[in-house]
């Protein structure tokens, strides 16, 4: 009978202790500033007339798709590299000339786009890790190419979806005072007002619209992905790529999209596209293609001397 008790009085401190942890996690997803905020009712409202792929509370895909799963193949080892890859540090970034079209590639997604006199940050991770906390989760294989203090000024910052590896908190937080305007999908307007940045800056646009900024055109088109910084709220932000128009260039960031009609969608739209985030595909097609290391500036004119396959030494 003792025995009983004691084991009773253990399984009630168990689930005394399963209850505090879920407790603290549920205020953890729900409070702390880095997960960001998710659209209210008042928001969800506006994106069910605004398309038909929002409802039951989250945005969906044109078409369905499943998450690769899996052991993967001999041709995906997924293994880290052996040592750090190298980058080339960079202390200050000089605006573009009117004419000219650059691309400074800076790990992942990050990627700083210069066309003629505009600068233009395209998903800025520029901490450590991809991580709602500091101090564990995905952490970059190589140094930080471009601290955020020697960030040029932005004209404007897209952000194609809420994945940490591509929507980072300290990163908005360190150069907001920097950028002039945001160009988002549907929802991570509601992620960065609920960090501090002003309203006025943001320019949410859903997939096909366009926005039209100092005389540079911007347009969030379709991706196949998915969103959700809190896994309780999955798909409750939009995803997109961004489309880019001057009147000297074009350019289109894919923005993380798993593959599908929405490249023929985006060439009938557009038309030819002078430069393009899309490695595979470019090569499939014979197209010009540059493999900068990280923290090199690519000009669209000179992209056939940026051909090196550095990667290969850190296999």
């Amino acid at each position: 009978m003792k025995a009983l008790k004691i084991c009773g009085k253990v399984l009630l401190i168990l689930v005394i202790i399963v209850i505090i942890i879920l407790i603290i996690g549920l205020l953890f997803l729900n409070f702390y500033p880095s997960i960001g905020d998710t659209p209210n009712k008042e928001k969800q409202k506006e994106y069910e007339k605004l398309t038909e792929l929002y409802y039951d509370k989250r945005f969906h895909n044109e078409k369905d798709f499943e998450v690769m799963t899996g052991t993967p193949s001999k041709e995906s080892e997924r293994s880290e590299p052996e040592s750090r890859i190298p980058v080339q540090k960079i202390d200050s970034i000089d605006r573009a000339g009117a004419d000219e079209m650059k691309v400074t590639w800076l790990g992942h997604s990050s990627s700083l786009v210069q066309m003629g006199e505009k600068n233009i940050f395209i998903d800025p991770v520029l901490s450590e890790r991809s991580s709602p906390v500091s101090f564990a989760g995905p952490k970059r294989f190589s140094d930080i190419a471009l601290d955020a203090e020697n960030v040029p000024d932005i004209d404007v910052l897209f952000i194609s979806h809420d994945h940490y590896d591509h929507l980072d908190y300290q990163t908005i937080k360190d150069i907001d005072s920097k950028v002039s305007h945001y160009v988002t999908p549907l929802g991570i307007d509601v992620i960065l007002k609920g960090w501090g940045v002003d309203e006025s800056k943001l320019h949410p646009l859903g997939w096909w619209e366009s926005t039209t900024l100092d005389g540079v055109t911007y347009t969030v088109v379709p991706s196949q992905h998915y969103t959700g910084r809190n896994p309780m709220k999955q798909n409750a932000t939009e995803w997109g790529g961004l489309y880019i128009k001057t009147d000297k260039h074009s350019f289109y960031y894919t923005g993380d999209s798993g593959y599908y009609e929405v490249f023929s969608q985006v060439y009938e739209h557009f038309g030819e596209t002078d430069l393009m985030l899309a490695v595979k595909a470019a090569k499939e097609q014979g197209a010009n293609i540059a493999t900068p290391r990280i923290g090199q500036t690519v000009s669209y004119d000179d992209i056939s001397s940026f051909t090196e396959h550095w990667w290969e030494e850190y296999k």
